[in-house]
């Protein structure tokens, strides 16, 4: 059984460094869709999404999620 999240759940406030070195948190992005993927390199799964997800990250989704 998968877990349902509501549309009107928030998420806890938490910060990340950028690649380019920038504080980015997620209170900065609270009107738009914030997708936080984690993964690693020996899950097989999370491999074969990767192209699905650097294409939204590409063009943008422009949809309901």
């Amino acid at each position: 059984m998968s877990p349902t999240v509501s549309r009107s759940f928030n998420a806890p406030e938490f910060s990340l460094k950028s690649p380019d070195g920038k504080t980015v948190s997620l209170s900065d992005n609270r009107k738009h869709w914030t997708v936080v993927n984690f993964w690693g390199t020996w899950c097989g799964p999370c491999i074969v999404e990767l192209p699905e997800m650097e294409s939204i990250a590409r063009t943008g989704h422009r949809g309901s999620m």
